[in-house]
């Protein structure tokens, strides 16, 4: 359980961050749509949407990429190393597994990033016009 865990927690822990990069980046604009009257769902399809879309799609191209990959690489060092065969075989539903977990695990960013940005001050666009 913990060697399943480990990887979900790292992909957890740098989706959290780039998220968490792109609202810091942003808060001047966040705190100006804010004062426009912007409710919170609008600003969040603006900032949020993107990058949910964007990881998902990541999600679905690199499962596949990464298990090819592996692939290779598990023929390769078989060939160099052993005189017999072993087949590298992943279990279906482990593919279904690992995109729940992925979009499970952006879920839980993207709720803290909403109240990240439920905590940008209006007064932030207003502070630093240049």
């Amino acid at each position: 359980m913990a060697g399943q865990l480990f990887p979900v927690l790292i992909f957890a822990v740098l989706v959290y961050l780039l998220s968490k990069i792109i609202i810091e980046k942003n808060a001047q604009s966040i705190s100006m749509a804010k004062i426009l009257g912007y409710s919170k769902g609008e600003i969040a399809r603006l900032y949020v949407m993107p990058t949910s879309i964007v990881v998902v799609l990541c999600v679905l191209i690199n499962i596949p990429l990464s298990v090819r990959i592996i692939g290779i690489i598990w023929k390769a060092m078989l060939s160099q190393m052993m005189t017999g065969y072993l087949p590298y075989w992943i279990d279906p539903r482990i593919y279904v597994e690992m995109f729940v977990a992925g979009v499970i695990c952006y879920g839980v960013v993207a709720a803290l990033e909403l109240k990240r940005i439920g905590k940008v001050p209006m007064d932030m666009a207003l502070k630093n016009v240049e």
